[in-house]
């Protein structure tokens, strides 16, 4: 599942240039660590985590 949603996360961040790791993890207020080990399936997110970035980015995980 961890794999399925870093590629989903790594998918949205590639469809927005704009939109920078520092620039997710401050909109949607997720550690910039946190969010650079999820796309490196380091680690399984909190159900808080990924409900942060999913309306950060308008789309399901």
């Amino acid at each position: 599942m961890v794999q399925t949603i870093a590629r989903r996360l790594d998918a949205a961040l590639g469809e927005r240039p704009d939109l920078s790791l520092r620039a997710l993890a401050t909109q949607s207020d997720v550690g910039r660590q946190t969010i650079g080990d999820l796309l490196a399936g380091a680690g399984w997110p909190d159900v808080l985590t990924v409900c942060r970035l999913e309306r950060t980015l308008g789309l399901a995980l």
